[in-house]
Parts: structure tokens; sequence; C-alpha cells
């Protein structure tokens, strides 16, 4: 064990012996410390890869191996710099990204079930927010269009039972004018209408699709994102 965490740390094991006893005692924390962070971070690199990035196997292992390296590497040359104050606040901000990264792992894999569905009520909440502006915009058309409508059928009405000015009752060349004003207005209207319940219909669409889609779209800050507001 001695002769791998002297390995670990890029010493001689063969001058283990030779060291002093807080030296020794030195290189068996440190390689202890490194060992366990080192196995934390495979299973952070491989949680994150599959489940975070959806990479594909085989190179999730890959990944987890590569992020073991890069944090194995890390590790050893901070250990191994020379001790002043900027080296202490870089082992501090890494040592501090580190735990950060490896707590979000391990919270995101207990807590999995809810924060995929808070991932899926953020999404839902985006796609309502983005078909609600033009959803209000088309009922105002609609009121719009069903308030002409009806004033132009109204005036119509008028005309045929001989209110308008002219006191004439029938139905005659101006109520003809006037009643074919009424009929576009309210083939506008109809189109109007068709074209809301179109746009309510392809939100909820959306997200009925976004409870399937939700999770597998969603990137890293998404994640963390959700992982906060859980």
């Amino acid at each position: 064990m001695k002769n791998l965490f002297c390995r670990m740390l890029w010493e001689d094991p063969s001058k283990f012996a030779s060291k002093y006893p807080k030296d020794q005692r030195s290189i068996i924390t440190f390689g202890l410390a490194i060992s366990l962070v080192v196995m934390i971070e495979v299973f952070a690199g491989y949680y994150n890869a599959s489940n975070t990035f959806h990479i594909s196997a085989p190179m999730t292992y890959v990944a987890a191996l590569v992020w073991r390296l890069i944090i194995y590497t890390i590790d050893v040359l901070i250990i191994r710099s020379p001790s002043n104050t900027w080296v202490k606040i870089c082992r501090g901000i890494i040592g501090i990204v580190i735990a950060l990264i490896g707590s979000f792992t391990v919270d995101s894999a207990i807590f999995k079930k809810e924060i995929d569905f808070q991932l899926r009520e953020n999404e839902k909440t985006r796609i309502a927010n983005f078909y609600d502006v033009e959803i209000q915009n088309q009922k105002n058309e609609v009121n719009s269009r069903y308030i002409d409508w009806n004033d132009k059928q109204k005036i119509a009405t008028i005309e045929a039972e001989g209110g308008s000015r002219t006191g004439i009752v029938g139905v005659g060349a101006v109520y003809k004018a006037k009643k074919q004003s009424a009929d576009t207005a309210q083939e506008q209207y109809l189109v109007s209408d068709q074209k809301l319940n179109k746009l309510e219909s392809e939100k909820k669409d959306a997200i009925n699709a976004s409870y399937t889609k939700a999770i597998e779209q969603a990137g890293f800050l998404a994640h963390i994102k959700a992982h906060f507001q859980f």
C-alpha cells in the first residue's frame, strides 16, 4: 500500500523508509485522500456522462476515466506544488469545485426521481410561457373579430327590419351589402377562433411531449438549475 501511495504521488517507493515520519504520514494521508477523491470522481464522471449529457456506452466509461485522470493529475500537481499563499488559494478553489461536483452527482443519483420531475416542470413552464403570449394575443384578436361581426350583424338586422334612416322594411340592396359585410366579419372571426384552438392544442401536445423529452434534452446547466430548485 505504501508503494502504491508513493507511485500515486510520483515519489520513489525505495526512498520511503529514509523519509522523516512526518513526510511518511503525509504520503499515506495524501494517498488515501486522492484515492477517495478519484473513486468519487470516477462515479461522478460516469453518472454525468450517462445521465446529464446522455453519452452512450462505451464512451461513458471513457469519459469517466478521462475525468478521473484530470482530477488525479490536478490533485498531485497541487500537492507537489510549493506551499505559498497563491497555491493555497488555488488548492481551496479547486477543492471547493471538486467537492461541489461530487456532492452534485451524489445528490442527483439519490434524488434522481425528484430532480427529473423538476426538469419536467421547468420544461412545462417554458413551453407554457412561450405559448401563453401567442394565445393571449390570439384571444384578443378573436374578441375583436367577434365584436366586429356582432356589430355588423346588428346593423344588417336593423336594416332588414326598417330601422335605418330609409325606414323601408325588407331585404334590399343596402341590406345585402351590410349582410355581406357581416358574413365576411363572421368568417374572419371563425378563422381567428380556429387559430386559437390550434394554438391551444399545440400547447397541450408540446407539454405532453415534454414529459418524455425534457430529461433527454436537458443540458448540464438545466440539471444544475433543477438540482438547486429541488
